[in-house]
């Protein structure tokens, strides 16, 4: 009696078992080709069917869903949002909001220039392809590698410039998932289906378990750039010293007294704006400051030139960072940059020497040399004080 009571219970556990196993949809069975993306994301809880037990494969999807099946598929429900992201069609009452800030606070979106997300608006494949491979720790490939690997596609000119590496890495890393009715196609304008974004998500998945992306991986950006001297990390936090020099890109044309060009007269307390050009990493390359990166400041002093006196100068003072690819979030950023006349060396080599007198006694005897900068010149700022940045925000430590 013992061992019928064991086998029933065996049974009737090996029932709920497979019928859990098997649980799937009711418009999907293994004929499907997207059957095995779609099982595998229901086990894992990425996607959901509805209400009537089916899941639509064919159906489309709007940007939003899909920007919380990625973090969902990625693990990064209930993790840390560092910044919030502002679009003008995306408010925190929004359902999609949290999953979008999500995406942006892990790199799986970007911000756009002209301030929209256009989350009801059906994803495209280009737009699925970005974020999966903005998952993803990647090398990138140039644009003549790029072609060479959508060159077997009929429409690959179809594909935005600025989608064109990325679409060309999903290619490489077999992460281009293309439908049995597309064969031959990339379509990277059509909206996608429910279908195709199963099989899409399962390869950043896959990809994202073995390389995942900085922020996802809880890893520093490494980057080439700029080598800040005497930068010392401690764990996330990188140190900049008082001293260290940061040359940045002056976006305000001035000089001293005299005007050339479209350039003004530079007067003491007026604004001026620079960039970083370059990413400013550390010796083992871990990103500080991303390129892009805005400083504001003003003019603080400003000295004109005088014959037999003295040399112009020019002194501007930073006192504010923006952060890259925002309008509003700053911090403070003490930073110097003294501008002096140039002293101007010969061009003619054949009388270098007459030339390099000549410029001597003008430039320390006569005196009377204008100090000026171009627009987009690299100008040298000392830093005036010490600065602590997180290297997993590239953000000032608040």
């Amino acid at each position: 009696m013992k061992k019928i009571l064991n086998l029933v219970i065996a049974l009737f556990m090996c029932l709920i078992f497979t019928q859990n196993a098997h649980a799937g949809f009711v418009d999907m069975d293994e004929t499907n080709w997207a059957y095995p993306y779609v099982t595998y994301l229901e086990e894992k809880g990425v996607v959901f069917g509805y209400p009537d037990g089916e899941f639509r494969p064919d159906d489309l999807v709007t940007k939003a869903e899909f920007t919380s099946m990625a973090t969902r598929a990625l693990g990064l429900i209930g993790k840390p949002i560092e910044q919030t992201y502002e679009w003008l069609d995306v408010t925190p009452d929004f359902w999609g909001y949290p999953y979008i800030q999500l995406a942006a606070n892990y790199d799986l979106v970007e911000e756009d220039p002209d301030g929209y997300f256009n989350p009801n608006d059906n994803v495209k494949r280009v737009e699925v392809i970005e974020v999966i491979t903005n998952a993803l720790n990647i090398s990138e490939l140039t644009p003549e590698a790029a072609k060479e690997y959508l060159a077997e596609f009929e429409d690959a000119d179809e594909v935005p410039s600025w989608a064109l590496l990325r679409t060309a890495k999903a290619k490489q890393l077999d992460m281009l998932i293309i439908p049995p009715y597309d064969e031959g196609f990339i379509s990277p304008l059509r909206p996608a289906t429910r279908g195709e974004l199963a099989g899409f998500l399962v390869a950043m998945m896959e990809r994202a378990a073995i390389a995942p992306n900085h922020k996802i991986a809880g890893q520093p950006k490494i980057m080439d750039g700029y080598v800040l001297e005497n930068v010392y990390l401690d764990k996330d936090i990188a140190y900049i010293p008082a001293g260290t020099i940061l040359p940045l890109a002056v976006m305000d044309c001035m000089s001293s007294k005299k005007p050339f060009d479209d350039s003004r007269v530079a007067v003491v307390g007026e604004s001026f704006t620079a960039r970083a050009t370059k990413n400013f990493v550390d010796k083992n390359k871990v990103l500080i400051i991303p390129v892009g990166a805005r400083f504001e400041g003003t003019v603080q002093k400003v000295v004109k030139e005088k014959t037999l006196l003295k040399n112009g100068e020019i002194v501007l003072a930073t006192d504010t960072m923006i952060r890259a690819n925002t309008i509003d979030e700053t911090t403070e950023f003490p930073a110097v940059a003294d501008i002096k006349a140039v002293f101007k060396h010969p061009k003619n080599s054949n009388t270098w020497k007459m030339n390099d007198f000549l410029n001597k006694i003008a430039y320390y005897i006569f005196k009377g040399q204008n100090a000026w900068v171009h627009k987009g010149q690299i100008k040298e700022f000392i830093l005036l004080k010490p600065v602590q940045i997180d290297v997993m925000t590239n953000w000032v430590k608040q």
